[in-house]
């Protein structure tokens, strides 16, 4: 039940959480700014949002909302992630994980997030990344509106709508080299000038 808001950094506006555990709940997270993870960024940790909200957070390069990145694991549950901007990768959510980890993401919501290159809602590369019973909407990249799973990541979706995104390429989701199963979900009104829903390169779908 706290507000954290207004802060910047380098990296992690908000909050920077190194090689740690991290719970935040029933909190919000808005107007943070930083060169990377504009609202928190995660390094090799283990972080838990629930019944959060996570807005209007900015950053130059990569993770409007998050970043997490090297290792770890990384849960958001109940929570919404809306209005969050990213010069580069990952309007809302940035991860990068090279050494193992993953992405859990439940029963949560992330909409009008915005990346100036790939991954509007998410990116994400290497690592396990798992999407249930959540809605990403109304994101917009460069490619990969709503979500880009790229290198060596294995993506589940499941139970998830994805609706009006909107890039280039890969209006909802764009797959590439990695692994992406999409179970009982729907995927609606997205738009792209290559892969209106779905663009999958060198990947497995």
């Amino acid at each position: 039940d706290t507000t954290i808001s207004r802060n910047s950094a380098d990296r992690g506006g908000g909050l920077f959480n190194l090689a740690s555990t991290l719970n935040v709940t029933a909190s919000t997270l808005y107007h943070n700014s930083a060169g990377i993870g504009g609202a928190i960024e995660n390094q090799r940790g283990f972080v838990t949002i629930s019944a959060s909200a996570i807005s209007e957070n900015s950053s130059s390069g990569n993770g409007g909302a998050i970043s997490h990145i090297i290792s770890g694991t990384f849960d958001i549950v109940d929570s919404t992630l809306t209005s969050n901007l990213a010069g580069d990768h990952g309007g809302g959510i940035f991860v990068s994980l090279v050494g193992g980890g993953a992405l859990t993401v439940s029963d949560s919501t992330l909409s009008a997030n915005t990346a100036g290159g790939r991954g509007g809602g998410i990116f994400s590369t290497r690592g396990s990344y798992s999407i249930t019973g959540s809605t990403v909407s109304d994101n917009v990249a460069h490619e990969g509106g709503g979500i880009y799973n790229a290198s060596f990541g294995n993506m589940t979706v499941t139970d998830t709508t994805i609706s009006r995104n909107s890039a280039d390429r890969g209006g909802g989701l764009f797959n590439l080299a990695s692994t992406l199963n999409v179970t009982a979900s729907t995927l609606y009104h997205n738009s792209a000038g290559i892969g209106g829903a779905i663009e999958n390169q060198r990947g497995f779908v």
